[in-house]
């Protein structure tokens, strides 16, 4: 890559005219004594992975070269070079045959070469191994785009998006440990007195990482080889939910998760139970599912979710018989209530059936004589007065009176 105001070449040849990836200012080019692939694909200043394979002469009088920049590819059999071989035969970085001939200020940070023409099988692993060493992305659907192409196995498998932690093993009294930033970069952290590695890591995949422990005698280095997958979130909700009545203020979700994602929350019954966010708001009495998810994520499957079945149960509604009274001997009068007792801004609209008000005795002799009110001899005035209580009407308020003449 480029790292500086010089921008010219940066792999080339002593001898004859060979451009391997930078040019000019620009990317993605391809010369081997005859242009291969002239495009321009930027990022002056990124790494890239510039790879060429080439005929030699012994092969086709008129070579044919293909290319590919970042695992896209540019030139497909393209005839035109001059180069008699399959490569250079004398390498330069950084300039042209001498320190000054079309210079650039750069970095080369690995080179390969095979000897002969590369497979495809081996370009593609070569590709992905140096696409994944340095951070360079690889295009959607390739064969090792998510991981490396050579077999082995894994020091240690981390997942994405929870915490974990891995012990760096080591003998002979290990005083210090330090590693070259490849567990940084991945949200991870080497605690450098206990060799313990910790945290959470922020991208998938597969990567290398040297770790050096030292002591008074000297110090070892070893490069470990460790793999990201997705994590599952992990939902804990331990909330006990109280008893709830219809009228209650409204009620907080505190389910809680083992790393970064949203909660939500569902209701089975909005008529019953209605979620705004972490609020779940009581909208009338009955059973209902409240369900807490933890969705997944770029890094993380989603968590196991968690239900809890909740029961709202009615509120109470006083209905209360008002007074009345007859002559003995005459027909009930209209009997009334009043009701009481609403909640939220429910109001006696909400009894879609009035109570049936019905005396539990119409015989005078449950009636107290009022000896003062008479209005013929032998036919005295009674006076009767409607007991009441409360009963649960099936809607889920009490409503329904009895009452009595006395």
């Amino acid at each position: 890559r480029y790292n500086g105001a010089t921008k010219r070449r940066v792999i080339s040849s002593h001898g004859g005219n060979y451009i391997f990836g930078h040019h000019g200012g620009q990317t993605g080019r391809y010369h081997f004594d005859g242009w291969i692939d002239s495009a321009n694909v930027g990022g002056l200043e990124d790494f890239h992975v510039f790879i060429a394979r080439h005929e030699g002469k012994d092969i086709n009088s008129n070579p044919r070269g293909w290319t590919w920049t970042d695992g896209v590819q540019g030139a497909n059999g393209h005839n035109g070079s001059n180069n008699d071989w399959y490569m250079p035969q004398h390498l330069t970085f950084g300039a042209q045959g001498s320190a000054t001939q079309e210079s650039s200020t750069c970095q080369v940070a690995e080179f390969v070469m095979f000897y002969g023409e590369i497979s495809e099988t081996d370009r593609l692993k070569a590709e992905a191994y140096l696409a994944h060493k340095y951070g360079v992305g690889l295009p959607s659907g390739h064969v090792y785009e998510n991981g490396l192409p050579y077999q082995g196995e894994y020091n240690h498998v981390f997942f994405a998006g929870v915490p974990n932690t891995y012990q760096v093993e080591a003998t002979n009294g290990p005083e210090t440990y330090a590693e070259d930033g490849a567990l940084a970069a991945r949200g991870l952290t080497l605690d450098t007195a206990t060799g313990i590695v910790s945290g959470v890591p922020n991208a998938l995949g597969d990567f290398h990482v040297t770790i050096t422990v030292s002591n008074s005698s000297g110090d070892v280095s070893k490069d470990f080889f460790f793999s990201v997958n997705k994590g599952t979130r992990v939902l804990d909700w331990s909330q006990t939910l109280p008893a709830l009545t219809y009228g209650d203020d409204p009620i907080t979700m505190t389910a809680t998760s083992v790393g970064a994602g949203d909660i939500t929350y569902t209701s089975s019954d909005t008529s019953v139970l209605e979620v705004s966010g972490s609020t779940v708001t009581i909208k009338g009495a009955g059973t209902a599912d409240l369900t807490a998810n933890a969705p997944a994520t770029a890094l993380t499957n989603a968590a196991t979710p968690i239900v809890k079945n909740v029961t709202v149960a009615k509120a109470n509604i006083l209905i209360k018989a008002n007074d009345a009274s007859r002559l003995v001997g005459q027909a009930n009068p209209s009997f009334t209530y009043q009701a009481s007792g609403f909640v939220n801004s429910d109001n006696a609209s909400v009894i879609t059936t009035a109570p049936t008000l019905t005396p539990t005795d119409n015989q005078k002799d449950d009636c107290i004589l009022d000896q003062n009110f008479s209005d013929k001899p032998g036919n005295p005035l009674f006076r009767c007065v409607l007991r009441s209580r409360n009963v649960l009407h099936q809607s889920g308020w009490l409503r329904q009176p009895e009452c009595g003449l006395r």
